[in-house]
């Protein structure tokens, strides 16, 4: 077996050489991400539940670490260690990800690349950005967007100086609360709720002593057939001749059908085979699948029958991404509301009311936590002090973003959907739909800080706290040392930082921004709007905040009262956003082949499509992933098998 320790070694141990192992390759996997995601803007690995490029490095050690169990096993590594190295680079992965980095850095340079005399941005909001947090030196501008050159010159490295001290303070304080939050709740939610972590199950089984998964006929069957796929498909991007098996939703074109009003709403459905997907949907309950793609057309039904009834004039209408929205927030405060005891207790023990002789084998003190805790929100709010937000504003920015974070590291915990986005609507956005734009308002400096606030709320894919408490999860389920595991969460933090900096600004500088994503533009020109446009409080974007919040808060009443009823308020939170729009259809099929088979041959049967499902992670991941690692190094356009 593959991942099986060597004698006499336990397969908990963690060693410092673990650490020291995770820590060397943080930056070359923020480097593989960022050319991935924003250069060549294909494989995008970080914007599913589970990172492939952390998973295909695993593999990659496993392999690595079979001849060393047979001939050095001093040298092999046990499965903590693994483990460690896993959640290590899933913490990398996520800064330097999507939804963080990526979103962040050119954030700090588009107000001096894209100003024009047009848009009058330099007199609408430049009077507003805070010295040293973005960055002006306009020749160290256009390069980062033009590229051709190198970052590593000394007039470059001084223009990002204090950008980068200042949002990577902001970043490491918003780092260290999430993880002071996972060890407060963490008992509650792994403990006493006994919540599944499904996705820590693929991470667990290839690394597990003993390797039964590795002679698992199904598993070898489902990883022969994504992997064929991936294959082929791989084969078809380098020689055209090769015939090509469609399943992203960019090789389908649903528009085509549906050219006509009121039809053409349904233009924008996606269509895609994932089999990653479907082996993920495989893995997960039942009622959560049938749920996501289900609601998934309950959106779409909304907007038809509101184009159909003319409320297609009102803007934004159904408000799908207010009522998720509301959703997430009802699923944080039902989750904190039942652990209300367990949150007390541990409330008492931070001040002395109370002794826990448990707590030597939790991540961290409860103490320890609760102090990181407040000292970390300190730290954000007087970052987000600085940068305009005012005093009032801090409290509200940050309790909506834990509140949606908490939820989704919550869902992470108890049913691991593969996506989960909530695109547009941080804190930010959410404030000025209640409370408007006006200058009466909400000030111009509060707005320019909700720009700078973009970068960590643009969407929740890659969140680095669900990564912090399934890191636990995987201590617990192996044996090992928790407060090892948090020692290497924070190590990731620490380096994962500079290291998501360095990868951005090193291919940037080199590949040039300029063709990319604009992520950077978004923020800014959505501020100019606001500057131009003052509006009020829109009224019906907060109903629809609430209509999301009292469907979420039905839907789980509706599961405690009755233990038939199938509909998970999960999946009406998660189902409204964007990402659903790629993994409906795997997902359908998911729920399809599940109920035939508990139809036809209960339970047994499922045990056994259970890992013909994790085959089918393993080989789009793995073969997959090769063709990424292909391109990048090769510097060609290959088949990125996830969109």
């Amino acid at each position: 077996s593959t991942a099986a320790p060597p004698a006499g070694l336990p397969p908990y141990l963690i060693r410092p050489r673990a650490f020291l192992l995770g820590l060397l390759l943080i930056p070359p996997t923020a480097y593989w991400v960022v050319m991935m995601e924003y250069i060549r803007y294909s494989g995008h690995p970080t914007t599913i539940s589970i990172f492939f490029n952390a998973i295909f490095a695993l593999l990659l050690l496993i392999a690595l670490n079979y001849p060393l169990r047979r001939w050095r096993p001093a040298w092999a590594l046990s499965q903590a260690e693994l483990l460690v190295i896993y959640s290590m680079l899933c913490i990398g992965s996520s800064i330097a990800g999507h939804d963080m980095f990526q979103v962040l850095v050119p954030t700090l340079v588009e107000p001096l690349e894209s100003v024009t005399p047009a848009n009058r941005w330099d007199h609408l909001f430049f009077q507003y950005l805070p010295a040293g947090m973005t960055v002006t030196d306009t020749r160290a501008v256009h390069a980062f967007y033009r590229g051709l050159t190198s970052f590593y010159h000394l007039r470059y490295l001084l223009a990002w100086a204090k950008p980068m001290l200042w949002w990577g303070l902001f970043s490491f304080a918003l780092l260290a609360a999430m993880l002071c939050i996972n060890a407060l709740l963490r008992r509650r939610w792994m403990e006493e709720e006994r919540l599944s972590y499904p996705i820590t199950v693929l991470p667990l089984r290839i690394t597990e002593p003993g390797g039964a998964i590795y002679r698992s006929g199904p598993m070898w069957i489902g990883f022969a057939l994504a992997g064929a796929i991936d294959l082929l498909n791989g084969l078809s991007a380098l020689y055209p001749t090769v015939p090509y098996l469609p399943t992203r939703r960019n090789d389908f074109d649903a528009g085509q059908y549906f050219q006509r009003p009121p039809w053409n709403i349904f233009a924008g459905v996606g269509i895609a085979f994932y089999p990653c997907v479907v082996g993920i949907g495989l893995l997960l309950p039942n009622d959560l699948v049938l749920s996501c793609w289900l609601f998934y057309w309950f959106w779409q039904f909304e907007r038809f029958v509101g184009h159909l009834t003319g409320w297609r004039d009102v803007p934004d209408f159904p408000f799908t991404t207010e009522q998720s929205w509301g959703a997430y927030v009802a699923l944080a405060l039902i989750a904190l509301w039942a652990g209300r005891r367990h949150l007390r207790h541990a409330l008492g023990v931070v001040f002395g009311w109370r002794r826990d002789t448990a707590l030597r084998t939790e991540p961290m003190h409860y103490r320890s936590a609760a102090v990181g805790l407040v000292i970390s929100l300190a730290v954000l709010g007087w970052i987000a002090h600085r940068s305009g937000m005012a005093r009032w504003v801090v409290p509200l920015f940050f309790l909506f973003y834990f509140l949606v974070v908490i939820a989704i590291t919550r869902i992470r915990a108890e049913l691991g959907p593969p996506v989960h986005d909530l695109h547009f609507m941080g804190p930010g956005l959410t404030l000025t739909k209640m409370l408007g734009t006006a200058p009466r308002r909400l000030p111009p400096a509060a707005l320019v800080s909700f720009s700078f606030g973009y970068w960590f709320n643009r969407a929740y894919r890659g969140l680095p706290m669900a990564n912090q408490l399934e890191a636990f999860k995987l201590a617990r389920e192996s044996g090992s040392s928790m407060r090892g595991h948090a020692l290497g969460l924070w190590l990731a933090a620490l380096v994962g930082v500079p290291a998501g900096f360095w990868a951005m600004l090193h291919c940037c500088y080199r590949w040039g921004a300029a063709p990319r994503p604009g992520f950077g533009f978004e923020p800014w020109n959505r501020l100019a709007g606001w500057m131009q446009n003052p509006e009020y409080t829109n009224r019906p974007a907060v109903a629809a905040m609430g209509i999301g919040f009292v469907a979420a808060v039905a839907l789980m009443a509706l599961r405690f009262r009755f233990a038939w009823w199938p509909f998970h308020p999960v999946g009406f939170a998660i189902s409204g956003n964007w990402s659903m729009n790629l993994v409906w259809l795997p997902l359908l099929i998911a729920w399809v082949a599940k109920a035939v088979v508990f139809r036809y041959s209960g339970m047994n049967g499922y045990r056994r499509l259970a890992p013909f499902g994790l085959g089918l992670i393993l080989g789009d991941f793995l073969v997959g992933g090769f063709w990424c690692v292909y391109g990048t190094i090769q510097g060609v356009d290959t088949y990125a098998f996830w969109y």
